[in-house]
């Protein structure tokens, strides 16, 4: 216990009248992407990928 330090210089801020920037509010989803889901030709042929890459591909397929 000998070995804790005393905090001397504590410095507090104080509060300022200047006005801050205010962030963009992000794009909504629909406005990035048209859409949010995966179709099934998309969805078999990462299943395909997943199978044939590395040594897990039947346990990456089924997760998939």
């Amino acid at each position: 216990m000998s070995k804790v330090v005393e905090f001397k210089y504590h410095h507090s801020t104080t509060p300022t009248i200047e006005n801050r920037k205010v962030l963009p509010t992000p794009p909504k989803y629909s406005q990035v992407r048209e859409r949010e889901y995966l179709l099934p030709d998309e969805v078999n042929r990462i299943i395909k990928a997943a199978k044939n890459v590395g040594r897990h591909g039947h346990r990456d397929m089924t997760m998939v």
